[in-house]
């Protein structure tokens, strides 16, 4: 998110005006200065050399000229800073007033000098230093005026005696120049503060646009962002009810839902490659449109048709914008107002399983962000799908399994049971156990349906009503028979009932462990019955030793009426 406060303070900085400005305007006025006193010191070398050289006071003329150099230097050496420039023209300012107050005694000419070096100061200096060198001036002035009036100084030798003509003309130059130096200076400064104030104005007006800008750019990406942070949470809102479903038909169904409910789209379906990979089938919809394409097994053929055959062939998401312009997108006559399509893979490592398909009747609605969204809850989708059809093949498999488990056992007892010669049905009654041939139409109910049974005993004359109760011996899902409990009472017993069934499964139990056992014995007795058998005819010295004994073994040894061996002869065929 941008930082509103420390981007507006980036668009107002003290660089853009004021500092920079200021220093241009000093730096006109430094030269317009500097040419100024140029033309004064040129006006007042040559009135002073040419009173210096009627007097021949060569000392005189030498600090005239010097002065006139400092002058100079600060006119034409651009070169030197500007602090350097300003602080020789105020030298010379400085220079000329002493050398004036010396050379022609105390006069308002020199106080002049000392002026003009105290507002050029004021200036072109900054942080006050002008009250600097206006209280050097004083001091100067003051100390001048004691040193001169005490004769402390002689000073007859650099006395000038100028006629009043001259005199009067080196007044008028300087006031001349000290108007023009307030006047031009002033005015230059006014000009330049008039048009620094139409730029910060200019700027200012800038400064108000971007600001707006700014606050209005804020607004958008805190909607962005407030947008992506529910994008993000509908997302994982999203993939958490997802992760929880407990199986493949639910998690489809609401999965679409909740994506369409989240994020208002139109519509939301799931698509799924069939066993052929020639087409992708619609497996979960949303509303009557996904209703009515669900009932009509819709699909779409891979690479060819619609926005989701092109995703699942090539496994890259798909927007379209604009339906009406997009090449690749799908007219369905159940969905007429969509305006706008994205489609993203679901993945599997590197297998394409499908795609999740939304529509919005908005154009335009879909974006990278959208896609990268819905990526992750296709991501999640898509291993859901994969976790919940390996637990549906499994559980197949395992049905498969048992059922082949069931049959298995099935075929067992019945071979068994067929090839027993036992009377497998016994009764307890009268403290008695014996073996019977009952076979009543209650057990045969409990043996179809595979379910204890309880129901109100017939009374017979000479016997007492009660209950009777049939439970089944069940093992792997197949009845071997039934448990039948006739209980003198009106209402059986939960307890009894519970005792029976568990009774009932742990025979179910220890009548397989028997019929494995008896298998294994018979099993044990036909090897050994083979291995005799084998050892009689190899005891046999001839073919029809070896033929008679073997057809009087098996008759005795399998019990049957007639046993006949014949070899091939050259007549049979």
């Amino acid at each position: 998110m941008i930082d509103q406060t420390s981007s507006r303070a980036d668009l107002i900085k003290p660089t853009d005006f004021g500092h920079s400005d200021l220093e241009t305007i000093a730096g006109r006025n430094l030269q317009q200065l500097a040419n100024g006193s140029l033309i004064l010191a040129t006006v007042l070398l040559f009135l002073n050399l040419f009173a210096a050289l009627q007097a021949q006071n060569y000392l005189s003329g030498g600090i005239v000229f010097v002065l006139f150099l400092l002058t100079f230097i600060a006119a034409f050496l651009r070169s030197a800073g500007k602090n350097l420039r300003a602080w020789l023209l105020i030298l010379a300012f400085m220079g000329t007033g002493i050398a004036s107050e010396m050379t022609q005694g105390i006069n308002a000419n020199g106080i002049l000098y000392f002026f003009c070096a105290v507002l050029i100061t004021a200036l072109l200096l900054p942080k006050n230093r002008w009250v600097w060198i206006l209280g050097a001036s004083a001091v100067i002035l003051i100390g001048l005026a004691i040193i001169l009036g005490e004769g402390v100084l002689v000073t007859t030798g650099l006395l000038l005696k100028m006629n009043p003509l001259l005199a009067w003309v080196s007044i008028i130059t300087t006031m001349i120049f000290l108007t023009f130096l307030v006047s031009s200076v002033m005015a230059e400064t006014l000009a330049n503060f008039s048009s620094l104030v139409r730029d910060m104005r200019v700027k200012e007006t800038d400064i108000t646009a971007k600001d707006t800008e700014l606050n209005e750019t804020v607004t958008k990406l805190e909607g962005q962002l407030d947008s992506r942070k529910f994008r993000m949470v509908a997302a994982r809102q999203i993939s958490r009810e997802i992760a929880q479903q407990p199986n493949l038909e639910a998690l489809l169904k609401e999965s679409v839902e909740l994506i369409r409910a989240q994020f208002g789209y139109y519509h939301a379906g799931i698509f799924l490659k069939d066993e052929r990979n020639e087409f992708a089938v619609l497996k979960a919809a949303t509303g009557e449109a996904g209703a009515e394409m669900l009932a009509r097994k819709h699909q779409l053929r891979l690479r060819e048709e619609g926005v989701v055959g092109f995703v699942v062939a090539r496994g890259e998401v798909r927007i379209a914008s604009d339906v009406e312009l997009d090449a690749v997108h799908f007219r369905n006559p159940s969905l007429p107002l969509t305006k706008s399509e994205m489609a993203v893979p679901l993945r599997i490592q590197d297998q394409i399983i499908g795609a999740l398909d939304v529509q919005s009747h908005n154009s335009n609605e879909f974006d990278s962000e959208d896609a990268d969204v819905l990526q992750t809850i296709a991501d999640t989708l898509a291993s859901s799908i994969d976790k919940l059809s390996q637990i549906q093949t499994l559980k197949e498999k395992l049905a498969d399994l048992e059922q082949k488990n069931r049959e298995s056992t099935g075929r067992a007892w019945q071979s068994h049971l067929k090839g027993s010669r036992k009377r497998l049905n016994y009764r307890y009654r009268a403290a008695q156990t014996q073996a019977t041939d009952d076979r009543a139409d209650f057990y045969r109910e409990t043996i179809s349906t595979g379910k204890p049974h309880v129901a109100a005993l017939t009374s017979d004359p000479g016997e007492k009503t009660g209950v009777i109760l049939a439970v089944p011996i069940k093992l792997r899902d197949q009845v071997l028979g039934v448990v039948n409990i006739k209980y003198e009472g009106e209402t059986l017993p939960d307890e009894m009932q519970t005792l029976v069934k568990t009774a009932s499964d742990r025979l179910a139990l220890a009548l397989e462990n028997a019929r494995l056992l008896e298998e294994i014995q018979e099993r044990a007795e036909r090897e050994h019955l083979v291995a005799d058998i084998s050892d009689r005819v190899r005891a046999a010295s001839d073919i029809d030793s070896i033929l008679r004994t073997t057809a009087t073994e098996l008759g005795k040894s399998l019990g049957v009426a007639e046993v006949r061996i014949q070899l091939k002869t050259a007549a049979v065929d």
